[in-house]
C-alpha cells in the first residue's frame, strides 16, 4: 500500500477461507440459518425472550448499528460567568438574615424545612 491504494491480495468484500467452508456445509446441509432464526421469533410458543433475542439477531442483517452522536448547537453560546466569591462577612450576614426569615416563617405558622431553608440561603447567595 505504498502507493496509497490496494494494490494486490484479496478483492474488498471477498470472504476469507473459514466463511466461505462454513457457508458451503450449511449449503450442503440444507441450512439457512437467517430463516430459522425468522422460525423461531415467530413461533409464539417460545419464549419471549427466545424470540426476542431472535428479532434482534434478525434486525442487525436489515438495519444498521446506531452509534452514538455528539450534538453541536448551531449558534455560539455566551460563557458563563465564574461564580462570585463572597467574603465571610458577606456569608454571616446572609445567613442571619435567612434564619429571620424562618424564625418568622415559624411565627405565621408558614414552616419552611430545614431543606427550604438551606436552598433560600443558597438561592441569596448565588443572587449577588
Amino acid at each position: 500500500m505504498a502507493r496509497g491504494y490496494k494494490t494486490g491480495g484479496r478483492q474488498r468484500g471477498t470472504p476469507n477461507r473459514a466463511s466461505r467452508d462454513v457457508s458451503e456445509r450449511l449449503q450442503a446441509l440444507g441450512c439457512d440459518p437467517v430463516a430459522g432464526m425468522a422460525r423461531l421469533a415467530m413461533d409464539a410458543g417460545n419464549s419471549a425472550e427466545l424470540r426476542l433475542r431472535a428479532y434482534a439477531e434478525l434486525a442487525a442483517y436489515c438495519f444498521p448499528r446506531l452509534r452514538a452522536i455528539e450534538v453541536k448547537p448551531d449558534v455560539e453560546l455566551a460563557p458563563r460567568p465564574p461564580p462570585r466569591r463572597i467574603t465571610l462577612e458577606e456569608a454571616e450576614r446572609s445567613y442571619k438574615n435567612m434564619k429571620r426569615e424562618v424564625e418568622l416563617r415559624l411565627q405565621h405558622e408558614d414552616p419552611m424545612t430545614e431543606e427550604d431553608a438551606r436552598n433560600a440561603y443558597f438561592e441569596a447567595i448565588r443572587r449577588r
